[in-house]
């Protein structure tokens, strides 16, 4: 396939999929479910085989709808997203108690989860497990921008690391960022030569950079001891500050950035540098939040978000959205919150361009 693992999991992407011609079994029920190969499982996320759920996953609804499979509504759903037959028109993703589940029913969803898993797990059927799906990760690249490699390179010492003084190492100034089948670092001579620190000869820089995946990974331990030159963050600050208490990015970052960044606060922690297990308390993606706000314009109950006649711009929609409650969650929003958040915004604003203007 020419997509991507990133495309094939998106949201928005159209489902493919053929049927194998043959059925599994229900572990509960002991229905029989037809086995499809779907363009948007991936091989390497837990086994690579799933049981979809299409009637509380955007994904798997979108193919069953296209393939005309049953759509059953186990956690109870809001009646906006039910015709009016009482079937799902869309996939609800909340929370919520089970229903059309047997013995199971009425349990809140959370509760369900291991309560079935138990269940499953005295037949011989199931037991716990935790899944990743934490990717390869090219770390270097032949561009300019990011951060620079601390490695020197010596004919005599063979690698060595750029000593602790001399970091961190910072990019030189050039004009020509083009690649041209090496990176535009190399052509910087004066930086590239350099002194061996072990044994006094001549030594050649890494002239490849860090992803800037590398940056983000770390940044917000960075964010508590910005103005540290000493240390990449003081352990005591981050200690007070974190872990952050509600993150909010793309489904991009769910994917990728969430898992490294996870990935880095665990490695860190594990080497005794922070007592941080976790970066967030609390995630919620930015498409909740945004959708949230499309559900409520649908139904008539809030237009766009305006200030004094104008359309306001930039992130004051998914704000406003945020402060009415946890992303993916429906609910009215009251055009009076329009103003409070666009006054909030203008403060913020305001005590930043102050603090730059008086050198803080």
């Amino acid at each position: 396939m020419n997509t991507s693992a990133i495309e094939r999991a998106s949201v928005e992407k159209e489902k493919t999929g053929i049927f194998t011609g043959r059925f599994a079994v229900n572990p509960v029920t002991g229905q029989p479910i037809p086995i499809y190969v779907a363009d948007y499982v991936l091989m390497d996320y837990g086994t690579g085989a799933i049981m979809a759920v299409p009637g509380h996953d955007e994904r798997d609804f979108a193919f069953a709808q296209k393939y005309g499979l049953p759509v059953i509504e186990v956690i109870q759903s809001p009646p906006e997203d039910k015709d009016t037959e009482g079937r799902l028109i869309r996939a609800y993703t909340g929370d919520g108690v089970l229903v059309n589940s047997g013995a199971f029913d009425g349990l809140p969803k959370a509760e369900a989860i291991v309560k079935v898993t138990e269940w499953l797990k005295t037949k011989g059927r199931a037991d716990f497990a935790v899944n990743y799906k934490l990717r390869d990760w090219l770390v270097s690249r032949q561009r300019y921008w990011g951060a620079p490699i601390p490695i020197l390179y010596c004919e005599k010492c063979g690698e060595v690391p750029v000593p602790d003084e001399q970091l961190p190492v910072l990019l030189p100034d050039i004009t020509d960022y083009a690649p041209k089948g090496r990176s535009p670092l190399a052509a910087a001579e004066q930086w590239v030569n350099v002194t061996c620190p072990k044994c006094g000869g001549s030594a050649r820089r890494e002239t490849d950079t860090m992803d800037t995946f590398v940056d983000s990974s770390w940044y917000y331990l960075r964010y508590t001891s910005a103005r540290r030159d000493d240390v990449a963050f003081d352990r005591a600050a981050v200690d007070y500050w974190l872990p952050v208490d509600q993150y909010i990015g793309g489904v991009e970052h769910a994917i990728l950035h969430l898992m490294y960044s996870r990935f880095f606060t665990k490695v860190l922690y594990d080497l005794g540098w922070s007592v941080l297990r976790n970066r967030s308390r609390t995630c919620s993606p930015k498409n909740d939040l945004l959708q949230g706000r499309q559900d409520v314009q649908e139904q008539g109950q809030c237009g766009q978000p305006r200030h004094d006649g104008g359309q306001v711009r930039g992130r004051l929609g998914a704000l406003l959205r945020a402060v009415h409650g946890p992303g993916g969650e429906r609910r009215r929003m009251e055009r009076s919150g329009d103003r409070g958040v666009y006054r909030f915004l203008g403060r913020v604003w305001r005590q930043v361009t102050e603090a730059i203007e008086t050198g803080w």
